[in-house]
């Protein structure tokens, strides 16, 4: 699909394919990303509520820790725990600011420390990080 293909036409391509997504690409045929018809939806109405099931993203534990997901959002996670994410590095969630800080694919109870917290990996569901726990640390 076009980069300039109007939603509609997205849409129309999207459920006659019978596909819930479909590659973009610019006039040069350089590819630019993915688009779901959510995102075509959301274009057109705005926001739409998230799933009411949704998991939150950091859930604070009774010893003050938190445990957060490895899918939230790296710079909604530096903003909320004052830690100074590299925002132009190749990742966008928590789970890769964990891998881009380790520099691997850490196993399940190794942690680092960064700007007072120490953060720890808990759960691993195979090869992707699930769940840090963030403790403060000093």
């Amino acid at each position: 699909m076009l980069d300039r293909t109007p939603a509609l036409d997205v849409l129309r391509a999207l459920r006659a394919a019978n596909a819930h997504m479909v590659l973009v690409f610019d006039e040069y045929g350089h590819f630019d990303g993915i688009v779901t018809a959510n995102d075509v939806l959301e274009a057109i109405v705005g926001a739409l509520p998230d799933e009411p099931d949704e998991e939150p993203t950091i859930v604070t534990r009774a010893d003050g820790s938190l445990l957060i997901a490895g899918w939230m959002a790296a710079d909604e996670f530096a903003a909320q725990l004052g830690v100074p994410v590299d925002l132009d590095a190749d990742f966008h969630t928590v789970a890769g600011f964990v891998l881009h800080e380790m520099q691997r694919l850490p196993a399940v109870g190794e942690s680092f420390d960064k700007a007072g917290w120490r953060f720890e990996v808990v759960d691993l569901d195979g090869r992707r990080i699930d769940k840090i726990l963030a403790t403060r640390i000093g």
